[in-house]
């Protein structure tokens, strides 16, 4: 699909071809119209020489009706002959009998050439064409009329009073230009290439000013090197906007470009300058349907979407399908994962593959598992911990720290509820002798023997035996008479008094 960058180099390449093409048929038909002009011209000269021997000398001996019957037999439109006054040049005798009495002074270089031909001097005006004794004006087009054309000769060798002046009015010059211009190639490029509106060849010298009109024969005449457009058309007219293009293309020598809303249609205008060594320099301007940029991208979007909608859902089913084998066996993992972040640590991951998700499968159940058994070995770790942090090693009895946390619980709860609670201290006499006669370990062994038959003794009362520490021992009772309380004391006594060794 053609980006809008690339379609407007595209276009651009397409302008180029176009105006090298044009420029190329513009310079040939202005070459081939000055050659038609000046074959126009001579043959006039012929046909002032031939006039020359048809009539008198003296004016004054012509008659109008001879330069009818003359014209008529040259096929020529009209003859005049122009009288030189004291300061004028005037039509004295003519075909056309509105030619008659006509005041030539005011016609600029024209007047200058019918001077310098009275005083038999070559023409040196820089218009038209010089040939002895004989100038031919330029071909002019009425203002009026602007479907023909009007060439005049005019010649004076001297053996008459007065200058020949042949007239013809004719299309030979428009027609060749019509056929061998650059009108026809302008109009297949319109036809043969999509967007393109209008072709127009701009004269800069003119476009945008006011067109100076020659008054001439009685008529209005516009040179045609002065006319504002030489060729092709100018219907997509915004005037006030191109002449500042065109005059900026022949500045810069580069082309310029502008978007905008011409007779109710976006269109776009480019001016490209045509610079040449023998020729006027000109500008051609084509104009192109803008809209039509748009249609073809969108066009061009709907086919490339179409075209890549079965890929489109081939890419999607087969990615859906890789990412299902991929997400698939991550998420087990995870939830593996998450499972082992709750201290579940359950079965393992069964994933049979070979590949990274397969390693890191085993690597997570290699975790659980040795998770798994530091867990349980922290367990009975701490079991072990709060064992001894409550416990005295030797007896297994509640140790000192765990019977004053006891014995403050009691305590308080027996105020709440108006219980009672009841502490005896045992102590065991002489047991330093023990140890320093029968030996350290036989002092463990007497220790481990009373605090067993203490316990027995301990039936009733909530009771709980702590040893402190050594040869002490205490008993801790709950919600007991006093009389309850000293029947358990001395049944302690006389457990503690039976012979032992």
């Amino acid at each position: 699909m053609r980006s809008k960058e690339k379609l407007i180099e595209f276009n651009e390449r397409e302008i180029e071809l176009i105006t090298q093409e044009i420029s190329y048929q513009v310079e040939n038909a202005k070459k081939g119209a000055l050659y038609v002009e000046d074959l126009m011209g001579k043959e006039l000269r012929t046909a002032s020489i031939v006039i020359r021997d048809s009539l008198p000398a003296n004016y004054e001996e012509v008659t109008n009706e001879q330069l009818v019957d003359l014209a008529q037999e040259l096929m020529i439109s009209h003859i005049t002959l122009l009288a030189e006054t004291e300061d004028d040049i005037i039509g004295v005798k003519s075909s056309d009998p509105e030619q008659i009495g006509l005041s030539t002074n005011q016609w600029l270089f024209w007047y200058d050439a019918f001077k310098q031909l009275f005083a038999l001097e070559p023409v040196t005006v820089e218009e038209g064409l010089a040939l002895p004794e004989y100038w031919t004006g330029p071909i002019e087009i009425s203002s009026s009329n602007p479907e023909h054309t009007d060439k005049w000769g005019y010649y004076y060798d001297g053996s008459t009073n007065y200058i020949i002046n042949p007239y013809h009015r004719d299309h030979v010059a428009l027609e060749y230009e019509e056929k061998f211009g650059p009108g026809p190639i302008m109009d297949r490029f319109k036809d043969k290439l999509d967007g393109i509106l209008e072709l127009t060849v701009f004269n800069p010298e003119k476009f945008g000013k006011e067109v100076d009109e020659l008054y001439l024969e009685g008529n209005n005449f516009i040179r045609i090197v002065d006319q504002p457009i030489w060729y092709g058309t100018y219907q997509y007219e915004n005037k006030s906007v191109d002449v500042g293009f065109v005059q900026a293309a022949m500045e810069t020598r580069e082309s310029q470009n502008y978007i905008e809303e011409v007779n109710g249609k976006f269109v776009s205008k480019t001016f490209v300058p045509v610079h040449t060594e023998t020729e006027d320099p000109f500008v051609i301007g084509v104009t192109y349907d803008h809209g039509l940029f748009q249609q073809i991208l969108k066009k061009e979007l709907w086919q490339h979407i179409l075209l890549s909608l079965p890929f489109l859902l081939v890419v999607l089913l087969t990615s859906f399908i890789f990412s299902r084998s991929i997400t698939k066996p991550i998420d087990h993992i995870v939830e593996k994962v998450n499972e082992i972040a709750q201290g579940n640590f359950g079965k393992n991951i069964d994933l049979k593959r070979k590949d990274e998700l397969g390693h890191l499968a085993q690597n997570v159940n290699a975790l659980s598992s040795s998770l798994k058994s530091y867990v349980c070995d922290l367990k009975k770790s701490q079991e072990v911990i709060e064992f001894q942090a409550n416990h005295d090693p030797l007896t297994g009895l509640f140790n000192r720290r765990f019977f004053q946390e006891e014995l403050a619980q009691r305590i308080e709860m027996a105020k709440e509820k108006g219980g009672t609670v009841a502490v005896l201290f045992i102590d065991i006499d002489r047991f330093k002798d023990v140890n320093d006669t029968l030996g350290h370990a036989h002092g463990d062994q007497l220790i481990q023997l009373i605090s067993a038959r203490i316990k027995d003794t301990l039936t009733v009362g909530n009771s709980i035996l702590t040893r402190q520490g050594g040869d002490e021992f205490v008993v801790l009772l709950s919600e007991l008479e006093k009389e309850e309380v000293l029947e358990v004391a001395d049944a302690i006594v006389k457990a503690i008094n039976e012979l032992i060794w």
